[in-house]
């Protein structure tokens, strides 16, 4: 519209409006070029401020509401001609459902893009046969998170507990954590990545003993 007589002109005006709610799912696409590599639903904080991690592939919004960031991502790569990687955070309107986009990255590695390299680059398990004959796609499962490593803690002897534990990653078994930087003594300067063959839920359960076999051997 016009903008009245001693206001901003229209395009000097910013509205913001609230779409989602806090707590609730907020998934993150990564892309390459036009290209969709990812999507991840990203850990927040109840308030929906902190960013926890993520986990992948994507659990907290259905098939559809995928497919329709998908094709939203794909259409604005081909139209901002997009190379490299980039990335798209999106929160879900809580009156209908539908995906909005609220955050751009690009010109920068999103933070787990490491993460997502790696599985790549892992074989896939040996194929299982079933009763139509048919092989199961499987999905290397991930879930990340950052952890604070008091200054006391030493790499090489923590990696030997997770190994005792049967914690560390060992692709044989498909599952495991893999230590992904280790900065002790600086507060969320840990982070670990937590695989599984089996599927999320594994994969978080595997985290969670990470977490307890740490507060034990920092203790100790």
């Amino acid at each position: 519209g016009t903008a009245a007589p001693g206001t901003a002109g229209a395009e000097e005006t910013i509205i913001e409006e609230m779409v989602g709610e806090p707590g609730k799912p907020s998934p993150t696409v990564y892309m390459v070029g036009s290209h969709v590599t990812v999507v991840a639903d990203q850990l927040l904080t109840p308030c929906g401020t902190v960013n926890l991690g993520n986990v992948s592939p994507v659990m907290q919004v259905g098939p559809s509401v995928v497919r329709a960031m998908i094709r939203a991502c794909e259409e604005l790569g081909k139209h901002l001609g997009l190379v490299g990687q980039w990335g798209v955070d999106f929160v879900i309107n809580e009156h209908d459902g539908v995906p909005i986009m609220v955050d751009l990255n690009m010109g920068r590695p999103n933070g787990s893009l490491s993460y997502y390299c790696w599985r790549s680059r892992q074989p896939p398990p040996p194929l299982v046969e079933v009763s139509n004959g048919t092989m199961p796609g499987r999905t290397l499962a991930l879930a990340c998170s950052t952890d604070s490593a008091p200054p006391s803690r030493r790499l090489a002897p923590f990696t030997a507990s997770l190994k005792a534990k049967r914690l560390l990653w060992d692709s044989k078994r498909g599952c495991g954590i893999i230590l992904a930087q280790h900065l002790p003594g600086v507060p969320g300067g840990a982070s670990v990545l937590a695989a599984s063959w089996e599927g999320i839920e594994a994969a978080q359960r595997i985290l969670d003993a990470f977490h307890m076999h740490a507060n034990t051997f920092d203790a100790a």
